[in-house]
C-alpha cells in the first residue's frame, strides 16, 4: 500500500528521491494553506538553511504529492524533522483540487534556528528543480528564485 507524502523542500525533485534510493510516483502539485514557508533549520550537508513550513493564516505552501511504496522510506534522512500529517488540496492547472491527507515533515522545533536565513544556492535549485518538474505555478517557482541571497 502507497503513502501520499507531501514535499516542500528538495525532495520536491526527483533526484533527490533517486539519490535517497527512495521509490516514489509524482502524484502532482498541491496546495497547504494557512502555512507559510520558512527556512529555519541549519544544514550541514547543504552548508545553508533548510526549507521548513510554519503556521500562518492566510498564507499557502506549493509542494509536491509524491506517492511512497514505503510510508518510512524517508525517516532516516529526515532525522532532523518531525513527522507529520498535512491536509492539503490536490491541484491542477493551479485551481483548487480535492483535500488529501499526506504526511510531511516539518522541523523538530528544538531545532529551529532562532531566526531564519536563506537556503544555501545548491538548495534552492533543487527546490526550484522541483518545482518546475512537477508544474507547479510559475509565481510560485519565481518566489522560489527569491528566497535565494541577495
Amino acid at each position: 500500500m502507497s503513502q501520499l507524502y507531501f514535499a516542500f523542500g528538495s525532495n520536491m525533485s526527483s533526484a533527490t528521491l533517486r539519490e535517497r534510493g527512495v521509490a516514489a510516483e509524482m502524484a502532482g502539485p498541491a496546495l497547504l494553506r494557512d502555512h507559510r514557508l520558512a527556512f529555519t533549520l541549519p544544514s550541514i550537508r547543504w552548508t545553508g538553511r533548510a526549507a521548513d513550513v510554519l503556521p500562518a493564516p492566510g498564507q499557502e505552501v506549493w509542494g509536491v504529492l509524491w506517492n511512497l511504496s514505503d510510508s518510512n522510506a524517508l525517516d532516516p534522512f529526515e532525522r532532523r524533522y518531525h513527522r507529520v500529517e498535512f491536509t492539503v488540496e490536490q491541484n491542477g492547472n493551479g485551481h483548487a483540487g480535492p483535500a488529501r491527507r499526506a504526511l510531511g515533515y516539518i522541523v523538530r522545533p528544538e531545532l529551529r534556528a532562532p531566526d531564519e536565513a536563506p537556503p544555501a544556492p545548491a538548495y534552492l535549485r533543487r527546490m526550484v528543480e522541483g518545482a518546475t518538474e512537477a508544474g507547479l505555478p510559475h509565481a510560485y517557482v519565481d518566489f522560489l528564485r527569491s528566497c535565494g541571497p541577495a
